[in-house]
């Protein structure tokens, strides 16, 4: 009966801790994107009034892999458009543009594996414009 025991709860355990999977830690490095400032970020018309509408900030995320790796314009482009489609404006001026870049790398089965998070970040001052209506002395 001792024997049927022991090797009932050897069995037991051998299962169950062979159905546990064993965590791989993930390495993360980050590192800065962007820091600088747009005066704007859409063409302006000569004979065009150009009216603040007030700060708006956005952001935007893209995601890549070692062999794709994020396409960073792209997000920023989106952070810009969420940003003036949020204000209701047509352009933002004085826009400043940064972010993370954010690494992910871990050793599997044998193979490196790395993934890329972009976080990009504008903020700026929402414009309207107006095409044609400057009054010209």
């Amino acid at each position: 009966m001792k024997t049927l025991i022991i090797t009932f709860i050897a069995l037991s355990l051998s299962i169950l801790t062979g159905c546990q999977t064993v965590r791989v830690k993930e390495q993360v490095s980050t590192a800065p994107i962007g820091g600088y400032v747009l005066p704007q970020t859409h063409y302006t018309y000569p004979n065009s009034n150009v009216t603040p509408l007030g700060p708006v900030k956005a952001r935007a995320m893209v995601e890549g892999t070692l062999h794709d790796f994020p396409n960073i314009s792209k997000a920023i482009s989106d952070a810009i458009n969420k940003a003036i489609r949020k204000s209701g404006g047509d352009l933002l001026i004085n826009t400043t543009v940064g972010g993370n870049l954010n690494t992910y790398s871990k050793f599997e089965n044998g193979k490196m594996k790395v993934r890329y998070e972009a976080f990009v970040e504008v903020q700026g001052t929402a414009a309207k414009m107006e095409i044609g209506k400057q009054k010209l002395r």
